[in-house]
């Protein structure tokens, strides 16, 4: 049997009649630009406030002006970013079979598929893409991945109007957003269990710092310092960060690449493979905790010579 015949055929649902909501995770992006944005701010003003207490040369002076004004410029850019992704978390869109509505916080848009011109569709290897749809007025309104199960509207869009938008761009697109759903459903779930996270990141260098220091006193050389007691955790923190992300990334990977090939074989069956999941997510929580001690050895062995 050929590859060809292999093959499921994609089939779009008609009279497609949904409402879409951005994933949760945007609105806690949201949060983290204002907190991040209110740190700098403060830095700021802490900032001109040093400036006109202290007694600096004025090449200090001119140094402390710049930081302020990056700082207070950065803190600006935050803070309408977070209103921008806070507007866009808040934000419905419906999906019927002869238009799409925007149902933003402040104002309505409609957008009516006879008054589509053209459709036309990004991707971001890894990362995600967005659909970009142009309207006969010249106007352009865009829905990016985060939008959940943003490739409703493009089915719906191609049930009106075929021309607009080829079935080989939608499973493309639809890939990418699927994919881009279930990494988002993955991260809330990694949110929801911020014990394991807890443990870690933070327990496991920890628990470390108090073994080594705990060996240190029976061999009667303490660690008296308390600065040097903060940079080993910070050490040790910093091992455990570095190794946890990149095997995130290659958990991620190996997942994402696994349901593109599934949906290249059979593009109807969107659901998560919560069994595989779970399997590649626990091995690589092993493998963080013997890679995390494969380390820290290697560090004091490092420093023994």
């Amino acid at each position: 049997m050929s590859n060809a015949a292999e093959k499921i055929q994609f089939v779009p649902r008609g009279n497609l009649k949904r409402t879409l909501a951005y994933r949760p995770m945007l609105n806690r992006w949201s949060y983290f630009q204002m907190g991040y944005g209110g740190f700098l701010f403060l830095l700021g003003i802490g900032a001109i406030i040093h400036n006109a207490t202290c007694d600096c040369s004025a090449q200090a002076r001119i140094s402390l002006g710049n930081s302020t004004a990056l700082f207070l410029g950065l803190s600006a850019v935050l803070f309408w970013a977070a209103r921008k992704t806070r507007e866009l978390s808040k934000t419905l869109v419906h999906v019927t079979p002869e238009d799409i509505t925007l149902d933003k916080p402040n104002k309505t848009i409609e957008i009516a598929y006879k008054d589509i011109s053209s459709v036309k569709l990004a991707f971001v290897p890894r990362l995600g893409g967005w659909i970009e749809i142009h309207l006969k007025d010249k106007s352009m309104h865009k829905f990016p991945v985060g939008l959940e199960r943003s490739e409703y509207i493009l089915e719906s869009i191609a049930n009106y109007n075929p021309q607009l938008v080829s079935m080989e761009q939608i499973e493309q697109y639809r890939r990418t957003s699927i994919v881009g759903d279930h990494i988002g459903a993955r991260i809330e779930e990694v949110l929801r269990n911020w014990r394991s996270m807890l443990a870690r990141y933070v327990g496991l260098p920890l628990m470390t710092v108090l073994i080594a220091t705990g060996i240190r006193y029976l061999r009667g050389k303490p660690m008296n310092n308390g600065d040097d007691l903060m940079i080993v955790t910070m050490v040790f923190g910093m091992i455990s960060m570095v190794i946890g992300a990149n095997l995130y990334w290659l958990t991620e990977n190996r997942i994402s690449t696994n349901i593109r090939k599934r949906l290249i074989n059979d593009p109807n069956n969107a659901a998560r493979d919560l069994a595989y999941e779970s399997k590649v997510i626990k091995l690589a929580q092993k493998a963080h905790v013997v890679l995390f001690f494969c380390a820290v050895a290697a560090l004091f062995i490092w420093i023994k010579k």
